[in-house]
């Protein structure tokens, strides 16, 4: 125990004596959450022309089912599946709700039969000479079910439910028409009475937005976004300052002094384990601390964790440990601190970009969507958002997180093997 304490002394004051290096890493991220929040608050409202997964369940097979459909289709923002006859609601929210797909549409059985029977019943009693007030307690209630998933921004929400309402409002009115000149033409020369096109029960649009947070509703804005996810690009920052330690003390000669020691090499990397994650838990902690006390004074939105915040810690453990894996890999098969540095640098800013860090994944092209899935930062901010905004439990972001362990695993046992074969 008093060799690991050493080491983890010695460590820390390698990083602390490091100035630069400990600017780079708690004052960069600070100023990147603040920037990025800032610019993309209102870029986020304004996205209108990227499309974004949506899954149809057509229970009515009618003409209101096929006018949706066709008009969804014909969006270039949604990219639309139909699903299968076989599907249930259940099984539709549950897509949602998982983020399989970022919005389910269900129109029920005897969606358009309903809306012929309302208009019926409308321009019959018009006909009669009723009041329009007569009939409206005897309208059947017809609902489009819209299942969202809470990374869904208000412009998308907004553009949503106004092709829903075009299309059942086209429908219906011309159902209304058509009953029209087909009871003229009946009732020629017939005095009319009352007639009121709101007479007839309108389709109501029911919005349905997942998330399991009962305290308040969560929302994606910048903040929700931008404070995990260059929290976690700060974190895998950390293999610049990781490996490049790891080769200053292999370059000095403090590596074989310390192997020629009853130092274990398993020990020797445990303590920089220790050092690094509480580093990276800090930069969390700062970040997260930013989020929620300096952006509601500056007029940005407030980052809220939703009670999450001990299953926020596992999830940053979890990445901490695949940043310390891969930095290891680098200072392994790395030569020089320069060489490190830049394919750390490198690699690090393109497995965020394609992870969803510098912009949510579902504004992406599809290829992209597609390669984010093998990203380490993607798989964060995907637990993250399972966290704070769909309030699921951490057993729901657990895949997640299984996957950051097992990249840190064969990152350590890479490292593990190619230091044997140098030390033989």
């Amino acid at each position: 125990m008093k060799r690991l304490i050493n080491l983890i002394y010695k460590d820390f004051l390698l990083l602390v004596r490091d100035k630069a290096g400990l600017v780079f890493l708690f004052v960069m991220p600070l100023v990147l959450v603040l920037v990025m929040t800032g610019m993309q608050e209102g870029a986020l409202e304004s996205a209108t022309k990227n499309s974004i997964s949506l899954i149809v369940l057509d229970s009515d097979k009618d003409e209101i089912g096929l006018t949706v459909e066709k008009e969804l289709q014909e969006k270039d923002m949604f990219d639309v599946k139909i699903a299968d006859a076989s599907m249930t609601e259940a099984e539709v929210q549950n897509l949602v709700r998982k983020g399989t797909y970022l919005i389910g549409v269900y129109i029920p059985e005897n969606t358009t039969a309903k809306i012929q029977g309302n208009v019926q019943k409308s321009i019959a009693a018009a006909f009669a000479g009723l009041p329009a007030s007569v009939t409206e307690g005897k309208m059947d209630t017809v609902s489009i079910k819209v299942f969202l998933d809470p990374t869904i921004n208000s412009t998308f929400r907004t553009t949503l439910m106004s092709y829903l309402r075009e299309a059942s409002n086209q429908i219906e009115n011309e159902y209304m028409f058509a009953k029209i000149s087909e009871e003229v033409n009946e009732r020629a020369m017939l005095p009319m009475g009352e007639f009121s096109l709101s007479a007839a029960q309108p389709v109501g649009i029911e919005e349905i937005t997942y998330s399991n947070h009962d305290d308040a509703k969560a929302n994606f804005d910048a903040a929700a976004h931008n404070v995990p996810a260059w929290t976690l690009f700060a974190i895998f920052f950390i293999v610049i300052s990781l490996s490049g330690s790891i080769i200053k003390e292999r370059e000095d000669g403090s590596f074989a002094r310390l192997m020629t020691m009853p130092c274990p090499y398993s020990l020797y990397l445990l303590s920089k384990v220790i050092v690094y994650v509480a580093v990276c838990l800090a930069q969390f902690l700062v970040v997260m601390l930013m989020g929620k006390w300096l952006f509601p004074l500056i007029g940005l939105p407030v980052f809220d964790m939703h009670g999450t915040f001990f299953y926020c810690l596992i999830v940053v453990f979890c990445a901490a440990l695949a940043a310390i894996g891969f930095g290891l890999l680098i200072s392994t098969f790395a030569t020089t601190h320069q060489q490190a540095a830049i394919f750390g640098a490198v690699s690090v800013v393109i497995l965020s970009a394609i992870g969803g860090i510098w912009v949510p994944t579902f504004l992406m092209p599809k290829f992209l969507k597609a390669l984010s899935m093998i990203s380490p930062l993607n798989w964060g901010i995907e637990a993250f958002y399972g966290l704070i905004l769909r309030g699921g439990s951490f057993v729901s972001v657990l895949p997640q997180c299984l996957l950051l362990l097992a990249f840190a695993a064969v990152c350590f046992v890479i490292s593990l093997l190619a230091q044997g074969k140098k030390s033989f």
